[in-house]
């Protein structure tokens, strides 16, 4: 059933068709310098799909955005500018996976900021105007980003299990149990019927189930479906993924790119002079 729609992508890709099944369904490796072909199961071949599908919508969207910068950008400025931060919403679902401890770090981290920047700067105001702050206290939520995102945090630990070949999500959850178990910020509920764990962020505590925790933060892209791209007629398509990069050290991470992006953008924002709007 899936076959026309393999056929339909490759000719709107203008790519072709029998190499798009085959890296669908396939993978290669080099074993002892030798390339053997392995047929992908069901769930390995949807991770693949899923894969390229989530690079080629990446792709897209910074294409965009740098298409964007490129039209507004006005030459022969002298450097001053104003930039808009739209907040993507806290998240807490039914279940809440991967994606959203990503999406709720860079809130606790946003929040964070907005903590520093409102409290401390009116606490220093009062204290040059001579009012008395030692007993005022307000939320500090560093020790909960940190114990995310920090090293030897919560998304550490998963890059470290991503690298090793036994590593499941039950030993990654073990893990950040054994570390965290008697954190404040951390919680791991005692009747979960699904393998869990709770962190209580600043805005509430969400329930993360850990199951393809591991595989939604390896970077699974396939090289061979770079090169496919690259050979394609349509001048967008063929510039649209990267080029196959000789990997040297630890292979990437979703979660490494995300921590990298979200400390860029606070970087950014604690090179201007901030001005938050509360909405409703």
């Amino acid at each position: 059933a899936s076959l026309p729609s393999v056929a339909t992508a490759a000719k709107l890709l203008q790519i072709d068709e029998p190499t798009l099944k085959t890296e669908m369904l396939t993978t290669t490796m080099n074993v002892a310098g030798q390339n053997i072909t392995k047929v992908l199961n069901p769930v390995a071949a949807l991770d693949a799909k899923e894969a390229l599908m989530k690079s080629m919508y990446d792709c897209e969207f910074q294409w965009l955005v740098d298409q964007c910068n490129a039209i507004l950008d006005s030459p022969g400025s002298d450097g001053n500018w104003i930039g808009l931060l739209d907040i993507f919403g806290f998240e807490d679902f039914k279940v809440n996976s991967f994606e959203q401890i990503c999406i709720n770090l860079t809130n606790e981290t946003l929040q964070g900021h907005y903590n520093n920047f409102i409290f401390v700067r009116d606490m220093e105001e009062c204290r040059q105007e001579g009012i008395d702050t030692t007993e005022i206290e307000f939320p500090d939520n560093k020790p909960c980003i940190d114990m995310v995102s920090a090293k030897g945090g919560i998304l550490s630990i998963l890059d470290e299990e991503c690298m090793l070949g036994k590593a499941t999500d039950l030993t990654f959850l073990d893990k950040i149990c054994d570390k965290f178990g008697k954190n404040p910020f951390f919680e791991r509920p005692r009747l979960a019927k699904v393998p869990s764990f709770k962190i209580h962020h600043y805005a509430g505590s969400v329930t993360y189930e850990v199951e393809g925790f591991l595989d939604k933060n390896r970077d699974t892209l396939k090289d061979d479906f770079k090169l496919l791209f690259r050979g394609s007629s349509n001048d967008f398509c063929a510039q649209l993924l990267p080029a196959p990069v000789d990997k040297v050290g630890k292979a990437p991470t979703v979660g490494g790119f995300f921590k990298a992006q979200v400390a860029e953008l606070m970087y950014l924002i604690n090179s201007t002079n901030p001005h938050w709007i509360r909405c409703i």
